[in-house]
């Protein structure tokens, strides 16, 4: 074996290790993820009502996301290929691991451009010379050529080596910072869908009807302020009373104020909520 070729097996086995540690670290994370996306029911989202389930939902993205972008990036690593002059020029500009810009590497060139921008213009003349039969000057330039050539394969080996080393450490921060969002975004996704809908035993503790006070949200405010008026709606709450109870929802009729017109709608969640006040007592009429 010739000490090219050692210095290539040396820099094979090096690469192949990172790409078997990349392959080893995916399997840990996927096995971890796997653990923590069994403990998700996502059969839930179905049963999750807003604002919960946009906030689940989006949570579930975003674990999606990180677990895609961990794999992206760990394919980086394994699928690093051939090493072609213009990345050569760009990765011996920015390698910081492996310096590409030594003198022994490159022969006694500075840089990794000079020695490429020689090897080529050697490279040219000596297929020049042989076109031509001009046999003093093939002489002459073998031997660099030969010399150059040496150091351009053993540079190309370095040059994969810190390309595949360059995606390992980026893949491992990578890892570690999409590791902790899926995690977080994770543990959102488990409390969005654990949280209970209101119900009317969360909204009223008396059976219609009753006086309560309506408290609209924004929508609410929007869709009722034609009817109730501007300085109605506008108030904290809006005295109601309560006249039936149906799927969740709250048929009232306002009680008549300087503020507020007299008016009969259903309030459900996405209007306002309901907070029961006191019983009403509905007598039956004289005959």
């Amino acid at each position: 074996m010739t000490d090219l070729e050692k210095v290539r097996e040396t820099y094979n086995q090096a690469t192949e290790h990172l790409r078997s540690t990349s392959k080893w670290i995916l399997s840990v994370f996927a096995a971890v993820a796997g653990v923590l996306v069994a403990g998700l029911q996502l059969s839930n989202l179905g049963k999750v009502e807003s604002p919960y389930l946009a906030v689940s939902s989006f949570a579930f993205f975003v674990a999606l996301v990180a677990v895609l972008v961990v794999i992206w990036m760990t394919v980086r690593v394994l699928g690093t290929g051939t090493v072609t002059e213009p990345i050569l020029r760009n990765l011996a500009t920015r390698s910081t691991d492996i310096p590409l810009n030594d003198r022994l590497l490159l022969g006694g060139y500075s840089t990794a451009n000079q020695f490429l921008d020689k090897y080529k213009s050697l490279c040219d003349e000596y297929e020049e010379a042989q076109k031509n039969g001009d046999k003093k000057t093939v002489e002459r330039l073998k031997d660099e050529v030969i010399r150059l050539d040496y150091h351009k394969t053993y540079l190309l080996l370095v040059a994969r080596h810190a390309m595949v080393l360059k995606a390992f450490k980026q893949a491992i921060r990578g890892l570690f910072v999409c590791a902790a969002v899926a995690a977080m975004a994770i543990g959102v996704f488990a409390w969005a869908t654990s949280q209970k809908p209101l119900t009317l035993s969360h909204l009223i503790l008396q059976s219609p009807p009753s006086a309560a006070s309506v408290t609209l949200t924004a929508s609410g405010k929007k869709l009722l302020r034609d009817s109730l008026s501007e300085r109605c709606v506008e108030q904290a709450s809006i005295p109601v009373i309560i006249l039936s109870l149906q799927d969740g929802k709250f048929e009232v009729v306002t009680t008549p104020s300087a503020k507020c017109r007299v008016a009969k709608f259903t309030i459900n969640m996405d209007i306002g909520t309901v907070q029961s006040t006191q019983q009403v007592t509905i007598q039956q009429a004289p005959d």
